[in-house]
């Protein structure tokens, strides 16, 4: 009697997750019952088994590897089934599957290495995933009152500083607006790498006219611009100094708002404008005008 022994895995992935959860293989049944040679598989979670009844193979007996990987088992004996046996760990769970014949002597085969358990592919999935840029890109405009390096208090300059590269990675056009803050300190040396576009415009704000210039630095993939004005000149943080916050911040941030709506029209980065069809993503109140 020849036993087929199949140990396999279970990955808790819902990719992997089959229609059937069954845990059993019903092979041999259908040949007992007199079924002519036929192929019977069942789904496991991570792949399936197949075997094979052949009554024209000059063989005498024995196990071979179909096309697909699956294993196969061949007899030329027509009045033997195969019967379906589990074997158990200590504590009584299901770790792998015994094929027996009905009749005659029995020898262990391993199988495991014929199963696939997914995790390569898994992998191989995930791995592709993260090489492959998305196919829809467009253009993104972060409004924020500060981006790391060049500015920060907190989390809001983390992000801002950050999920813009990684957009830029995944193929997307990306600008980041912010202040040209100078106050003074050595903060004031992460604005060296920014130079200026030469490009002025009148902003209305406050009713005033406003001219800003705009900055620009392109770093990571990313076009970094600053607005400039003599309103973010000032000793302090971006938002007050030891007295606390400015007085005239609703001022400071509309005109960064105003301005950062005009710079994708204006600003010919790379050659050409980042146009109309704009994704804005207005960060805390200071951008809270622009979806206005």
């Amino acid at each position: 009697m020849e036993t087929l022994r199949v140990s396999y895995s279970i990955l808790p992935s819902c990719k992997y997750f089959l229609n059937s959860t069954e845990a059993t293989l019903k092979l041999g049944v259908a040949r007992q019952v007199g079924v002519a040679s036929s192929w019977r598989q069942r789904r496991t979670k991570l792949g399936f088994l197949k075997v094979q009844r052949s009554g024209s193979d000059e063989n005498e007996g024995g196990f071979r590897t179909s096309r697909d990987g699956s294993s196969t088992m061949e007899d030329d004996k027509d009045d033997d089934g195969l019967l379906l046996g589990t074997e158990r760990d200590v504590s009584g769970s299901v770790v792998g599957f015994r094929l027996i014949r009905s009749s005659g002597d029995s020898k262990v085969v391993d199988s495991q290495d014929k199963l696939t358990t997914g995790r390569e592919e898994l992998t191989e999935d995930i791995e592709k995933e993260e090489k492959t840029q998305i196919q829809v890109t467009y253009n993104i405009v972060f409004v924020t009152a500060e981006a790391a390096p060049y500015s920060k208090t907190g989390g809001l300059g983390d992000v801002c500083g950050s999920l813009p590269v990684a957009l830029a990675a995944r193929g997307h056009r990306v600008m980041v607006v912010s202040p040209r803050y100078l106050h003074g300190s050595p903060s004031d040396k992460n604005l060296a790498g920014a130079s200026d576009t030469g490009c002025r415009i009148k902003v209305y704000c406050f009713g005033g006219e406003q001219e800003v210039v705009f900055f620009h630095e392109y770093r990571a993939g990313v076009d970094w611009v600053f607005v400039d004005h003599p309103s973010y000149h000032r000793p302090g943080n971006p938002y007050g100094d030891i007295f606390g916050a400015f007085g005239d911040n609703q001022f400071r941030f509309t005109l960064l708002c105003y301005a950062a709506c005009e710079a994708p029209l204006v600003l010919p980065l790379g050659g050409f404008t980042y146009g109309e069809k704009c994704l804005f993503l207005a960060n805390d109140w200071h951008a809270g005008i622009v979806p206005v």
